[in-house]
């Protein structure tokens, strides 16, 4: 394992046998469109190349084991096939997540008199595994991030996850390359000039997915959340359109 440093001095963890290929091009750490991830590129005769496509020769979707898109040693990379095995792992991933925060025990605090007088408190939050989130007593999930001693308030959702994907927008907003984020691996940012996926709407506090393909519109049914419904449309229109879909979470 050796360093590489970009442009501006941000350090990237590669293969030793990697660096040498590598170290004549001068490589620069940018977001990807809408992703939360970052991507690594140089430029070639104008044109920009990633580091995953000139030194890693991978062509395809791919995703990082330890959650850190900085550590791009090849046995730090998961590689799939098509966009749609992507989308289940990243599906896979939010369940897994879920049930394990179900199982997780109440934690026992110290009794301090602070902590008797913030649980006599009926408006006091509970604290989140997210960054920024925390449950209020109406049972919703509260996102909050802070700048220079400023409190930005990003409103209420239904899901933790929704709540955890609001802060990593205005994380990325705020803080740029130097975000920390709650999902480094997935795409949380809006469609630019919109509050809504592509196919996605709300009716009577669900929401709903549905896409139209050979003048056929597919019902893809109600969800708790927005994500939930944008991830069922990027489903189908992977299987209707293949590569040339318009999805809300594109891939690396």
């Amino acid at each position: 394992m050796t360093i590489l440093q970009t442009i501006h001095q941000e350090r990237m963890l590669i293969d030793e046998q990697d660096y040498e290929k590598a170290k004549p091009y001068r490589w620069t750490l940018t977001h990807k469109g809408r992703d939360s991830s970052y991507c690594i590129t140089t430029s070639i005769k104008g044109k920009k190349v990633s580091y995953r496509k000139l030194i890693l020769e991978i062509d395809k979707p791919i995703m990082y084991k330890n959650g850190n898109p900085r550590d791009l040693r090849r046995e730090n990379i998961l590689i799939f096939d098509t966009r749609k095995e992507f989308i289940d792992a990243m599906v896979k991933i939010h369940q897994e997540k879920a049930k394990e925060k179900a199982k997780e025990p109440r934690q026992n605090e110290p009794q301090t008199e602070r902590n008797t007088k913030q649980r006599g408190k009926a408006n006091a939050p509970k604290s989140s595994k997210y960054l920024g989130i925390s449950l209020t007593k109406h049972g919703k999930w509260m996102a909050v991030i802070c700048k220079h001693k400023k409190i930005y308030y990003l409103g209420l959702y239904l899901s933790e996850e929704a709540a955890a994907m609001a802060y990593d927008r205005k994380a990325r907003e705020l803080y740029g390359n130097d975000a920390k984020l709650n999902f480094p691996n997935i795409v949380t940012s809006e469609p630019e000039g919109t509050k809504k996926f592509i196919g996605t709407w709300l009716n009577r506090k669900k929401w709903q997915a549905a896409i139209r393909h050979d003048k056929i519109c597919y019902y893809l049914g109600r969800y708790e959340t927005q994500e939930e419904a944008a991830l069922a449309y990027d489903k189908k229109a992977l299987e209707l359109y293949g590569e040339k879909a318009k999805l809300n979470f594109p891939i690396n």
